[in-house]
């Protein structure tokens, strides 16, 4: 029993002594370039309840931005939100929405006005609707909240990759 304890301390010192030697280091971390680089981002304010939920939760997952920096990217971004209506069973009242977030966006260099990335992606969510309306109009807004924040984390991601590749 000892030595399997032993055993198990030593795989562990040799799994994070691992991490090191293959590369990996924070993303996120202070002196990263990404970080850096994340910076120097301004996002351009959406004019939506979805758009301030995406901006919000956009600045708060990143890296606190100085004010005073004078940002060398600015990000465009523009929501679009689709609603489907699904059947599920024939002769029935059940339904289920489904909502999809696409989001469309451009990083612009703004010292040679050359976009630098130009692309969308989307998420999608769904939710059974109630024969109570307002439960229904709770659940949607609720969803589509929740998908703008995942967007928001999703675009972080992208932006931490192409500043990585770069």
């Amino acid at each position: 029993m000892k030595y399997w304890l032993n055993f198990k301390q030593i795989l562990l010192v040799l799994c994070v002594l691992s991490l090191n030697s293959c590369g990996f280091s924070p993303v996120y971390s202070a002196s990263s370039k990404s970080a850096e680089s994340l910076r120097l981002v301004k996002i351009q304010p959406i004019n939506s309840v979805e758009g301030a939920e995406f901006f919000n939760s956009f600045l708060n997952r990143s890296i606190k931005h100085n004010n005073e920096l004078d940002h060398r990217y600015l990000l465009e971004c523009n929501l679009n939100i689709d609603k489907h209506y699904n059947i599920i069973q024939r002769n029935s009242d059940i339904l289920r929405n489904t909502i999809t977030l696409t989001v469309h966006y451009k990083l612009i260099d703004r010292n040679t006005e050359a976009i630098l990335l130009n692309s969308k992606f989307s998420r999608f969510s769904a939710y059974n609707t109630a024969s109570l309306p307002y439960n229904n109009y709770a659940s949607e807004k609720n969803i589509i909240n929740n998908l703008a924040s995942f967007a928001a984390e999703e675009m972080l991601n992208r932006l931490v990759h192409f500043f990585k590749e770069e």
